[in-house]
């Protein structure tokens, strides 16, 4: 809907009156007043009657400011009917429909005289056709405050920097079409503001939490906000915790190194024993085969052994050297077997 239309009157309101027609008919109204005034009065009702012709011509050229202007200042002079509607109607085309359904009530709460012309009466009777119909186009908009358990004394709301009674909160209120502001704001709370926008036809719930402060606002000066990463907010990265899954490989490494050295180390023990009662003080031919079982399972062994110890040592280390409180790693080795334990 284009802004021009938003706030277009209804079928009934929207009458397109050429000033040349307008103008005649104020111009009668008005001259009915000079047969029961004084001529002293000529004047005020010239001026009248100008400035009634001068709202008229604007109303026709769409400067409703200007009409809503003059009509009011004629209004003020001569208070007829027919000039009053003619304020609602530029009200409703400025898009101020609170005001124009107003001016539409005055204008059929106006007491006529047995003799009153017929284009006041007109007047009454186009007021109330043209307000019911406005009425059933007004938007409307309901404000609601959400907090527990109850809600404060100091509770303030305003609506368009005015303030809104209780009275019409949780209630369905008719407000004029286009852009509007609410702001909530109670002592301890945070304060809180909402834009909404409105059209002819629409009905609005707009629901607001009111949140306790949790703790004192941060001065100003001392607060600083920044949409961009910062490097220096970034938490600060520990080389040894990067490298720590590293050492608990090298420990699992040590500590089988340290097995299969163990292992190794009774073969060896075990080919060393027989292969001392049979050589005597040469070995036999048939002893070749422990023999090179022997030397190859202690070189598996000594190889194992200082392997496994260098890898669980380092790993040992780096796990040491974690902050963590009441950590310790420790390894014990023997002929039959081989572990670690510690707490992590």
């Amino acid at each position: 809907m284009t802004s021009a239309s938003k706030h277009r009157p209804m079928a009934s309101i929207n009458r397109q009156l050429t000033g040349r027609a307008l103008q005649l008919l104020l111009a009668l109204v008005l001259a009915t007043k000079a047969l029961h005034a004084q001529d002293s009065g000529a004047e005020v009702r010239t001026a009248a009657r100008d400035l009634a012709v001068q709202g008229a011509e604007a109303f026709d050229h769409h400067d409703y400011a200007t009409a809503l202007d003059r009509f009011g200042r004629a209004y003020s002079l001569v208070p007829a009917p027919s000039i009053s509607i003619m304020q609602a109607r530029s009200l409703s085309k400025m898009g101020r429909v609170i005001e124009a359904l107003d001016s539409y009530e005055k204008t059929q709460r106006m007491q006529l005289a047995a003799d009153a012309p017929d284009a006041f009466r007109q007047a009454v009777v186009d007021a109330r056709v043209e307000s019911e119909e406005l009425w059933t186009h007004v938007p409307h908009l309901t404000i609601h405050v959400r907090v527990s358990p109850v809600a404060p004394n100091n509770l303030t709301i305003l609506l368009d920097s005015k303030q809104v009674p209780g009275a019409l909160l949780d209630i369905a209120r008719p407000i004029d079409p286009g852009q509007h502001q609410v702001i909530v704001k109670a002592e301890g709370y945070v304060s809180e503001t909402r834009s909404i926008t409105l059209e002819l036809n629409e009905r609005v719930t707009v629901d607001i939490p009111l949140i306790a402060k949790s703790s004192p606002a941060k001065s100003p000066s001392l607060e600083f906000v920044s949409s961009r990463p910062n490097s220096n907010d970034r938490p600060a990265r520990d080389p040894v915790a990067s490298i720590k899954p590293w050492a608990w490989v090298a420990v699992g490494v040590g500590t089988a190194g340290l097995a299969v050295s163990a292992v190794t180390g009774v073969i060896a023990l075990n080919k060393k024993a027989t292969l001392d009662e049979q050589c005597h003080p040469g070995c036999p031919a048939d002893a070749a085969s422990d023999i090179s079982t022997f030397r190859t399972t202690r070189t598996i062994s000594y190889v194992s052994l200082l392997g496994g110890a260098a890898s669980l040592g380092l790993g040992g280390y780096i796990l040491l050297r974690s902050p963590s409180e009441q950590r310790f790693v420790g390894a014990s080795l023997g002929p039959a077997h081989a572990g670690i334990w510690g707490v992590f």
